[in-house]
């Protein structure tokens, strides 16, 4: 049979507790039964023969892991921060497993290479041992008060398992000890273990681990609070990602952090949600509201036989119900965005609603490239392809563009970070799960917006593509593969990348902190200025409301090109 030291720790806990139940009569003992499911500790059964039993200490493990996983964990390198009450047990554990017992890795081993020469299992802590830690740190003994825990645990582990190779410091785990552990002791190690009862220290444990792509089991106790988590590189959130105070509110995450820093899982979420809000929701309403507002006018005129003249009057009333006069341009560059016409009216308009000769009007546009409403499902695969490259690869591209990897600040210090990540391009192709089912996905929901009619092999297409995504993310990032698209959508995703603009940098300064994003907003508010400013300049003799008002009237599509063939909104 075999015998795991977890398991049994976790046992031999629950027994201990329920004996001092007993004896104390204090608290209600366990009345039923407990169950200790460690299943997923065996993803797949060890191969025949690998189970033999072999004479040594460690036969019980064998039996369950086999022979391969043994060596394997004898050959590792644990680094091993704090030796209070969680140390101990660690460290009890580790000698009962024999986890470094093989003296670690040395230079040329197939796990990890280093140049470095050191034990199985390096443990470091500041804190010496006083009476009260006796009741709850095991490891420690009367004659060890005032000795420093790290090295009486060491001795204490050797006495259970004479072949753990256990070297003990007293070294802080902190930025100023760089020097005393550098990157080429972090790349060193197989494995980290945190004990530690501080959370900055806790932190710093895990940028290291993420910066040397190390896996690390941290837990550690505060007060009355504690917590564990298994942290695998690249697989799963780490132990930095739990949110901080207040972030766990949407509205209070930084918009630097949400535009080009994002480090949580929920920040890709918000980020998502407003790219959403700004697509589907916003820049619609802002083209039904203006079709409604003007066509009602028109209609009306039209019966009383008053001809064009009342479209233009219904444009200035939908442009007066605007706040304000910088309102009424972002609402008009809302509308032209979605309403981009073949014949290039919309092109002048934006130019005179951005700037008024033109000048602006590329950027205007290329907020939404392909912005004319879509008489197709090829017409949305179009639209939405070309928004994946605006999104996934010119942003990204902009953004290195401005800070490259190896940018420093002003002190000196690195400008990436643990949180603050460089970003990969992600090249689009129609191979890659994620990337078929962003376009298929954006390419339907702007299809249902806008009445245009999707195929049955259409939204098959749409719902694999999402499928493969689903299960690439449950796979952790390996490969899965797609069924072949059919000729149509193939032929269709062929004609969007003629629309595929090619990357030339924007040229738009982007806000590397937020004390910076606040001065850039506080600096586009003073340029925009306000309404009452405009009234006063109207006084001293310059443009007027009214004036604006006309010309950007002048500069809307007609409302008829909002709605389709049978005159249909959205």
């Amino acid at each position: 049979m075999g015998r795991i030291a977890p398991q049994c720790t976790a046992a031999g806990a629950v027994a201990g507790q329920e004996v001092i139940k007993l004896i104390t009569c204090r608290f209600t003992p366990l009345s039923q039964w407990w169950l200790r499911d460690g299943a997923s500790a065996l993803p797949q059964l060890p191969a025949a023969g690998d189970s033999a039993f072999t004479g040594s200490r460690y036969d019980g493990q064998i039996a369950v892991f086999g022979r391969g996983f043994q060596t394997h964990i004898e050959a590792a390198r644990v680094f091993l921060v704090g030796s209070g009450a969680l140390g101990c047990e660690f460290l009890k554990a580790f000698a009962l497993m024999g986890l470094g017992a093989g003296g670690g890795l040395r230079a040329g081993d197939s796990l990890r290479s280093t140049q470095l020469d050191m034990p199985g299992v390096l443990v470091t802590d500041m804190d010496r041992i006083e009476r009260s830690n006796l009741s709850r740190q095991f490891l420690f003994r009367d004659r060890h008060i005032g000795q420093p825990k790290s090295t009486a645990a060491a001795q204490a582990a050797n006495e259970i398992n004479p072949a753990l190779t256990v070297e003990a410091l007293e070294t802080m785990v902190a930025p100023h000890t760089e020097t005393l552990l550098p990157h080429a002791f972090w790349r060193s190690l197989t494995v980290v273990v945190n004990a530690l009862d501080n959370i900055k220290a806790r932190q710093y444990v895990d940028d290291q681990c993420v910066e040397h792509a190390l896996p690390l089991l941290d837990s550690g106790t505060l007060g009355l609070k504690c917590s564990t988590m298994t942290v695998l590189p690249g697989l799963t959130e780490t132990y930095s990602m739990g949110p901080s105070e207040g972030e766990d509110d949407a509205s209070s995450i930084p918009v630097c952090t949400l535009k080009s820093f994002p480090h949580l899982p929920e920040h890709t979420l918000q980020w998502a949600r407003d790219l959403w809000e700004d697509v589907f929701v916003n820049q619609l309403e802002a083209a039904r509201d203006y079709a409604e507002a003007v066509g009602a006018v028109g209609e009306a005129g039209a019966g009383a036989g008053a001809g064009g003249g009342d479209e233009m009057e219904g444009r200035r009333r939908w442009l007066r119900g605007c706040k304000s006069q910088q309102g009424a341009v972002l609402r008009v560059q809302a509308v032209l965005r979605e309403t981009r016409t073949r014949t290039g009216e919309a092109s002048d308009a934006s130019g005179a609603a951005a700037g008024g000769d033109g000048s602006n009007s590329r950027r205007a546009d290329d907020s939404l490239p392909v912005g004319e409403r879509p008489e197709s499902f090829s017409d949305c695969i179009r639209w939405a392809r070309v928004q994946y490259e605006r999104k996934f690869t010119h942003a990204i591209q902009d953004l290195l563009h401005q800070y490259p990897a190896d940018k420093v600040t002003a002190d000196g210090s690195p400008f990436w970070t643990a949180k603050k990540k460089p970003p990969s391009v992600a090249r689009f192709s129609t191979e890659d799960p994620l990337s078929r089912a962003f376009v298929l996905s954006g390419a339907l929901v702007r299809a249902r917006a806008h009445g245009v009619p999707v195929s049955e092999e259409e939204h098959t297409a749409a719902r694999e593509a999402c499928e493969g995504a689903a299960v690439l993310d449950q796979r952790g990032g390996s490969i899965v593969s797609l069924p072949p698209l059919s000729p149509s959508v193939m032929e269709s995703f062929e004609a969007a990348e003629a629309s595929v603009p090619a990357w030339v940098p924007s040229g738009e300064k982007i806000a590397g902190s937020e004390e910076e994003a606040a001065a850039m907003a506080k600096a586009a508010a003073g340029e925009g200025g306000d309404e009452d400013e405009s009234e006063d300049e109207a006084d001293r003799g310059g443009t007027s409301m009214d004036d604006e008002v006309d010309t950007l009237a002048k500069a809307l599509p007609m409302a008829g090109l909002l709605r389709g063939p049978a005159g249909e909104g959205f």
